[in-house]
């Protein structure tokens, strides 16, 4: 697993905007950074070329999420294969004589249930080594995640305060 911990380089206008606000406010600001910091990891997820998907469909499945922690308050992004994106697809079977060829059967596949195997790799009777493509693109596009998340955050916290500063100048009258 993968963390980003950037420092705020600058945001320093922003900052003491950012301490006024209220906690709701902050998650939001925070969170909608975060999402556009996602751009481009999903982005470079999705393109890789480190490893050969059958169907397609760990590519398609890529996506990201959201999530942020209630008690401590941290936010997070999360950069993987969806779930809901199984699919029924055709497999080669065991060869059949009475065909004379191998019987076809339908598969279902679901990408979020073996993309740690193609990322980590596997041991076994046909053992598969790491391919690594979710830690490649994510040391591929670190400065530019950092670089949309800084340029969102700056936008959305000095949006928040003009709107705050309006609120408490019409409520003054």
């Amino acid at each position: 697993m993968s963390f980003i911990s950037t420092k705020l380089s600058g945001v320093s206008s922003s900052i003491g905007a950012f301490e006024e606000m209220k906690n709701g406010v902050r998650n939001r600001v925070v969170r909608k950074s975060v999402y556009a910091g996602t751009v481009p990891m999903n982005r470079a997820a999705k393109v890789n070329k480190r490893y050969r998907d059958r169907t397609g469909l760990l590519r398609k499945s890529m996506g990201r999420k959201v999530k942020t922690y209630r008690n401590s308050g941290i936010t997070i992004g999360v950069i993987g294969p969806r779930r809901g994106f199984a699919r029924t697809v055709n497999q080669l079977g065991a060869w059949s004589a009475a065909l004379g060829r191998r019987s076809i059967r339908q598969v279902k596949i679901n990408p979020a249930n073996y993309a740690h195997l193609v990322e980590h790799g596997h041991g076994g009777p046909a053992p598969a080594p790491p391919k690594n493509f979710l830690q490649a693109s994510f040391n591929s596009s670190r400065s530019d995640s950092q670089e949309k998340f800084t340029s969102k955050f700056n936008v959305e916290v000095l949006s928040e305060a003009a709107k705050a500063y309006a609120k408490q100048r019409s409520s003054n009258g």
